[in-house]
């Protein structure tokens, strides 16, 4: 009989050589090179790719699982020594060196780079010195917490490219013919469809995966994600709430990821333009207040969710109680903030929402906000698209006026993503607003780590001051599992789940 658990499911392990075929809402922007698509394709490029700097399945910085066995600093967090480890190899047969770490650090800060942390890498990193083959210098401005930045707790940025193979095929072609030094290699994909990988030989850190292949499949509808569990055509999948009971009801298991590795928020579009109804404070005060949140994380998200009243989630090094926001449901409030803002009787706005992984249908969690919002006189627009169609008009600010639902990602240091969403420079910014700028960057730039926290709970606090993201839920993941599967502990890796309990053998 199949069993609810809370992170770990006990039951046998499945024979070495099968094929794990995970199925999934969405595939991130499916470009396989860690600089090119948006965090959510962590989901499946951590078989292919190690982190610089790895961490444990509870989510702490450790020397064991990534490339980087051991780092140090200078007194002032301005110099960093990384030592590369000695035996691992990218998939072509080539040793990871730490001329590829240093290639891979200087393109998260290049032109091409589409990582949310791009400013961060071009500003603060100053030069860059292989000592030897295994050791690398990095002249910084004062980083006091690099080792989290090149970890997977911001998400895919520092998963680790091979510098000769790309320089040889170049950056285009990689993208669709990547190589990285993980677990599994990329073996083929059909875009819009599936992806696969296929097991190495013997891995550093894992030796020879039990299964030889794990197929990732873009099933987008969840009825349909269900009824190919059900017949045993995915391994693997996440799920909605509405699924849970039904599922479980058909012999699969059941897995929740309490790690909350994403959260929902409302990201008004282009405040700056003094003409919109969002570029006013009172505005974007009245459709954050005017959603009962505790309503939206029982009814919409069955219970999966609660209510989220910060930009940053607990697992942030800079979290504090004191810096949520105390602002609570009050529709009547609402109604008279868009009052004394110019619009007593509301207006129309456009509201994009994605899908997500294990989350309800984007359209239902739209529908029930748009249902809020209609109380005070506000009329939404819902468009649901893919989120690399959405991001892609942000980036490009063709979104003037529209308000987005967005993830906030669950990470140990938030400040930089803050600072790409809403810094005036940001890649994908939704506000202009100096003072903003000042204070994230007096979080970023500061020299020692209790500096650089004291200086992220101003900026966090004066963010939500000023509802320049207004956050709603953080979400937890739930997965059903065939049962023959085996033992899975989903892991508290930000930007998760963690699927190395699943295909580790053993060496």
């Amino acid at each position: 009989m199949a069993a609810l658990a809370i992170g770990v499911i006990s039951v046998p392990v499945q024979a070495q050589g099968h094929t794990l075929t995970i199925g999934s809402g969405l595939l991130g922007g499916e470009n396989l090179d860690p600089i090119s698509g948006p965090t959510s394709s962590q989901l499946y490029l951590q078989l292919m790719y190690d982190p610089a700097i790895g961490m444990d399945n509870r989510g702490r910085l450790t020397g064991e699982t990534g490339l980087v066995q051991r780092w140090a600093s200078s007194s002032d967090g301005k110099e960093w020594t990384l030592q590369v480890r000695k035996g691992a190899t990218f998939h072509d047969g080539e040793p990871v060196t730490a001329d590829d770490l240093a290639f891979t650090i200087k393109r998260l800060g290049s032109e091409t780079s589409r990582s949310g942390r791009k400013e961060f890498w071009k500003k603060n990193i100053l030069s860059m010195e292989v000592k030897d083959p295994y050791t690398l210098i990095v002249h910084t401005t004062g980083t006091p917490l690099l080792p989290y930045l090149l970890s997977p707790g911001i998400g895919p940025d520092a998963f680790v490219v091979p510098k000769k193979y790309m320089e040889k095929i170049g950056e285009k072609a990689f993208g669709s013919a990547p190589i990285g030094s993980g677990p599994f290699a990329f073996e083929k994909q059909a875009v819009g469809d599936n992806i696969t990988f296929k097991a190495v030989a013997n891995h550093w850190r894992v030796g020879r995966p039990k299964y030889e292949r794990v197929v990732f499949r873009l099933v987008r509808d969840d009825t349909a994600r269900a009824a190919l569990l059900k017949t045993g055509q995915l391994d693997v999948a996440a799920i909605n709430g509405d699924m849970v009971d039904e599922l479980r009801g058909s012999g699969l298991d059941i897995v929740t990821d309490t790690n909350l590795e994403a959260g929902l928020a409302l990201f008004p579009n282009n405040q700056w333009e003094s003409g919109l109804p969002v570029a006013k404070a009172k505005v974007r005060e009245a459709l954050l207040i005017s959603i009962n949140r505790e309503e939206l994380a029982k009814r919409v998200f069955k219970g999966l969710a609660y209510p989220a009243y910060s930009v940053v989630n607990p697992g942030d090094i800079a979290y504090d109680k004191a810096i949520e926001h105390p602002l609570k449901f009050d529709p009547a409030r609402a109604r008279k903030l868009l009052s004394e803002a110019g619009y007593p009787n509301g207006f129309e706005i456009t509201f994009w929402l994605s899908p997500r992984p294990g989350w309800p249908n984007p359209r239902t969690i739209a529908e029930a906000i748009a249902g809020y919002w209609e109380a005070i006189g506000v009329r939404a627009k819902i468009v649901t698209a893919d989120y690399g169609a959405y991001r892609d008009r942000m980036v490009k600010r063709q979104l003037a006026g529209a308000i987005g639902g967005q993830l906030m990602l669950a990470q140990n240091w938030t400040a930089p993503f803050l600072k790409a969403i809403t810094g005036t420079k940001g890649v994908i910014s939704v506000s202009e607003d100096a003072t903003n700028d000042k204070l994230l960057n007096a979080a970023i730039d500061a020299t020692t780590a209790q500096t650089a926290v004291d200086a992220a709970r101003k900026a966090y606090r004066y963010l939500q001051d000023q509802f320049l993201v207004l956050p709603l839920a953080w979400v937890s993941t739930s997965w059903a599992v065939q049962s023959k599967i085996g033992k899975w502990d989903v892991g508290m890796v930000p930007n998760g789940p963690d699927w190395e309990p699943l295909y580790r053998a053993g060496k």
